[in-house]
Formats: C-alpha cells, sequence, structure tokens
C-alpha cells in the first residue's frame, strides 16, 4: 500500500510539472506577438505596471478556465476509476471503497499552479519591458 501511495503522489507531481511546462512553454511560443504589441502599448505610453495588467489579460482567463476543468477532470477521473476497478483486493478490506477528495492536496496542486501562472506573467511582462519599443514600430512600418 505504501508503495502505490508512493507513485500515486509521484504520478500527481508530475502532471503538476508537466501543467506548469505547458503553462511555461505557451507563454513562451505566444512570446513574439506579445512582445510587439507591447512595444507599441509602450510606445503609447503605458507604465509598466499597464504592460504587467495587460498580459495578466492574456493569462488569466487560461489559468482559470484550466484550474476549473482540472478540478473538474480530476473529481470525474476518481470516480471513473473506482467505478471501473475493484481496490478492495489492493486496500485489504471488503467494505466497498468510497472516494476521497483531499481538500488540502488539490489546494496545494492548484497553489502551485496559480504561482507557476503568475511566475510566467512577470517573466514575460519583464522581458516584454526589455523590448525597444522602436523595432515594433519599425516592424509595423514594413
Amino acid at each position: 500500500m505504501t508503495g502505490l501511495t508512493v507513485m500515486l503522489l509521484l504520478a500527481a507531481i508530475v502532471a503538476t510539472l508537466l501543467g506548469a511546462l505547458a503553462v511555461v512553454l505557451g507563454s513562451i511560443a505566444a512570446s513574439e506577438p506579445r512582445n510587439r504589441l507591447l512595444g507599441v502599448a509602450r510606445v503609447l505610453g503605458f507604465s509598466p505596471r499597464q504592460l504587467g495588467a495587460l498580459v495578466g489579460w492574456e493569462l488569466a482567463p487560461l489559468a482559470i478556465v484550466a484550474i476549473a476543468v482540472g478540478a473538474v477532470v480530476g473529481a470525474a477521473e476518481l470516480q471513473l476509476v473506482l467505478g471501473a476497478l475493484d481496490l478492495r483486493p489492493f486496500l485489504g478490506t471488503t467494505d466497498a471503497v468510497a472516494p476521497v477528495l483531499d481538500p488540502l492536496w488539490v489546494a496545494g496542486v492548484i497553489a502551485v499552479f496559480t504561482v507557476v501562472v503568475l511566475v510566467a506573467g512577470f517573466v514575460t511582462a519583464a522581458i516584454a519591458r526589455r523590448m525597444s519599443p522602436v523595432s515594433s514600430i519599425k516592424m509595423g512600418a514594413e
């Protein structure tokens, strides 16, 4: 039982890290058009704080939907696994296995994912502040 618990915990950690990697890579993939847009916004007089808010408006809806859908799919997966598999021999019981969602673990995963999205947003805004607004104007004129 201990080995199964450890393996499931490691699988959950790996899945969380892969989700975080997807957010970071998605942010990097969209960086070129975003940097042009933020360069134009800087020319128009946006402050660094406003640039960060603009990046937040880009990342926040995706993160909120990902958290909501991930929580629902995770809960549904628990029901599916317990409905499809008889885990009584693994648990050493003859009673029916009841699904249990630990709110502390769910909140921890959501917190880690939120922190990763925030860090990706701050890094994106910091990179955009380093971009020269002149290059954005030149690109737009060509």
